[in-house]
């Protein structure tokens, strides 16, 4: 009897070990080439080449923001679709499983072999940082050798006959990595894979469901530009019909389990103003982000088209006249809260009735619609409601703060045998000085990302002022910023667009395009040419307007200008105060028959630290001192600083622990946060440290102690 209770006993324990699917555990696998990571901005996350996207390799959450921090905000994410195949319903992509395995459908109908090498998850990056890289390697548990060696790989290889995307810069059409720049055009880092659901095994492992005979083709791209940009990842998701058959009635669907930290204490909402999917903590403090817990969204900033007479769609970056984009059609409720809302069956062919239940907006297995508890009425948006103001359908009027997942789907459509169909998905965070203010700053960081999107789609070949942007710090208040004259610039002449002018903006951060700058000042050529007019898309509306976009004033080229007050609070520059200005050359065309009558460049942004700037090198003694697990160091450069910018920890034997900036840096003053804990953690023991400052002529250390 005892040892019948003993082996219970371990049963139990084993099931409870099995049943802690999010507990974080330690990368201890040497690279795999089925995964990579997204990791150019304030976010860290795996993106694999299967569908899946953020779960670590052993299990855990994945999804780290801020990405040095070791605090986890979402386990599981992926693309999602619905479809009736000769009057059959199935579903496919990837949830918490996935449908599909690595690789294109080759001519002949067959896929390729998933294990082939070259079916992997390819990345590319044009900002390749050592800290970025010293962080993966400590992650994985790998060299940065290895980690350098495989972007290089990525690069020369790069899949642009399946489809990657690519800058074809000697306009042949075909990628040449010693001349082409492979990736999206101007992102700073680009993921791509393809795959394929046609092994049926696996396919039915998701829902139960056969094979559609689709092939899907996934873009991750992201910018390091500080804003709500730095906090945010793109993906594009291209489906092929390669079967046979028509799909009809037609769903696509993005599926996220959120996990704000702590996994069991979370709510979801959705906004209906913006098409935005979201979830922030349902407690004031979190065991792991403490008292500023994020907000976590996902936007669909590109659906699916259907023909629509009179609109414009936009697919691949082109528009396409006499179509549309769907939006988001529905929000639909799910997760762990008993058989009303539970998740579909996974790996039984009812889950993808009940999946496909969800995407038309219904309970996912009665098909009853949703009804909004304080109006009465049936609505394909549940939880649309405020929890700022606290109006509206609230997720904590049902429950209380837990483990949730949710998904939104658009739809419904048709695809014909050889058609694609394209979406475009933004997933973004945002930090407030609550879990409630988290809301308003994601919904304030979406608007951004809506707006910089419309930009990214129509990437301008004017030609962007390079390097032109100083700027002299004046002691009576004044700021003079001047720019460069170029003749490349102002020679520009490119299919029907000539140099026009330049305009000057100030920004609220450093960023590459004009989205949320304010227009200060124009300098345009003494022509005639003043203010030009272009038809401009609105994709709220699918329909182009024509609205005033250059406001020249022919005033003549000028290359400096005097700032005496800040621009966007219209008060005066504070002494303490940092800003941004950016300066862009615009065109314009006098052809009559030509739709394009002008393009404005990428910006060329400088940041200014007005009137405090340090008149010599300091390093100050880290705070708190002794400290565990987090401390700071902060450390100026003076005016005159240009080199290269290093500052790392040694043991008390001198060897290098950790690298914590290795760059460039403007004059200023810096703060730079050191965390020991968490992965890697191991190469700090209690004990004496050093860490050195390093720059032009100046080398200067402090000691500092770790207590564990």
């Amino acid at each position: 009897m005892k040892k019948l209770l003993f082996i219970i006993t371990i049963l139990l324990i084993s099931n409870l070990l099995l049943a802690k699917k999010k507990e974080h555990v330690l990368l201890k696998e040497n690279f795999i080439p089925n995964y990579s990571l997204f990791n150019v901005n304030n976010i860290y996350t795996c993106i694999y080449n299967n569908g899946e996207a953020e779960k670590e390799p052993f299990g855990s959450s994945g999804f780290f923001f801020p990405k040095d921090s070791n605090i986890t905000a979402i386990y599981k994410s992926g693309f999602i679709w619905g479809a009736k195949v000769n009057g059959e319903i199935r579903v496919g992509g990837s949830t918490y499983s996935s449908g599909l395995l690595p690789g294109a459908i080759k001519n002949d109908g067959t896929a390729e072999d998933p294990n082939d090498e070259k079916n992997r998850v390819y990345r590319v990056t044009t900002l390749l940082s050592e800290q970025d890289v010293e962080l993966e390697a400590q992650r994985l548990k790998i060299s940065k050798a290895k980690i350098r060696e495989q972007y290089k790989k990525d690069w020369d290889e790069w899949p642009a006959e399946k489809g990657a995307p690519f800058n074809d810069i000697d306009g042949d059409n075909l990628y040449n990595p010693k001349i082409d720049i492979p990736g999206v055009q101007n992102a700073d880092q680009t993921l791509w894979f393809v795959a394929n659901d046609l092994d049926s095994t696996t396919s039915k492992s998701l829902y139960g469901s056969l094979p559609m005979g689709v092939e899907l083709q996934c873009t991750v791209w992201g910018y390091n530009i500080d804003g709500a940009l730095s906090n945010t990842l793109f993906k594009t998701y291209k489906l092929i019909n390669k079967s046979n058959t028509k799909f009809t009635d037609m769903y696509f669907a993005y599926w996220a389990d959120e996990d704000i930290g702590d996994a069991i204490d979370d709510f979801v909402g959705y906004d209906s103003t913006l098409s935005l999917m979201y979830a922030f903590n349902g407690k004031p403090e979190d065991a792991a982000y403490g008292l500023t817990p994020p907000a976590i969204g996902f936007d669909l900033l590109q659906g699916p088209i259907i023909p629509a007479v009179g609109k414009t769609a936009i697919v691949s970056r082109k528009y396409r006249e006499n179509y549309r984009n769907l939006k988001v059609s529905t929000h639909p409720i799910l997760g762990k809260n008993g058989p009303i809302y539970n998740d579909p069956d996974l790996g039984k062919y009812k889950g993808s009735l009940e999946f496909y239940n969800l995407m038309q907006g219904k309970m996912h297995e009665s098909g009853e619609p949703f009804v909004d508890i304080n109006t009465g009425d049936t609505t394909m948006f549940a939880l649309a409601g405020d929890p700022v103001t606290g109006t509206g359908w609230l997720y904590s009027q049902m429950f209380l703060p837990q483990d949730v997942r949710q998904v939104m789907a658009s739809g419904p459509f048709n695809m014909e045998v050889g058609d694609t169909q394209e979406v475009v998905v933004a997933q973004l965070g945002a930090f407030g000085s609550n879990n409630i203010n988290a809301i308003t700053k994601l919904r304030e960081a979406d608007k951004i990302i809506k707006e910089s999107y419309i930009d990214f789609l129509m990437e301008n070949n004017a030609p962007k002022p390079n390097n032109v942007i100083s700027y002299t710090n004046e002691k009576n208040g004044n700021v003079t910023i001047t720019w460069k004259k170029t003749a490349s610039i102002e020679n520009f002449n490119e299919e029907g667009l000539k140099f026009q002018g330049y305009n000057l903006y100030q920004f609220q951060s450093n960023q590459k395009r004009t989205s949320g700058g304010k227009l200060i000042a124009v300098f345009d050529k003494v022509d005639g040419v003043k203010t030009i007019s272009q038809m401009v898309f609105n994709p709220e509306t699918g329909e182009k307007t024509l609205l005033d976009v250059q406001f020249g004033t022919d005033s003549g080229l000028k290359y400096e200008f005097n700032i005496a007050k800040s621009y966007l609070e219209e008060n005066q520059l504070s002494k303490s105060g940092i800003y941004y200005f950016g300066v862009t050359a615009y065109t314009y065309s006098d052809d009559t028959s030509q739709q394009i009558k002008t393009s404005e460049s990428l910006v060329s942004t400088s940041k200014i630290v007005f009137t405090d700037i340090p008149d010599s090198y300091t390093l100050n003694q880290n705070y708190p001192n002794p400290f565990n697990p987090t401390t700071t160091i902060e450390y100026s450069l003076p005016i005159n600083s240009t080199a290269n910018v290093v500052l790392k920890i040694y043991d008390m034997l001198g060897r290098e622990v950790k690298t914590l900036v290795n760059e460039p840096q403007e004059a200023g003053t810096y703060k730079v946060t050191v965390f020991v804990g968490g992965e890697g953690s191991s190469k700090f023991s209690s004990g004496v440290y050093f860490y050195r400052l390093q720059s032009d002529a100046f080398s200067k250390s402090m000691k500092m102690i770790l207590l564990k």
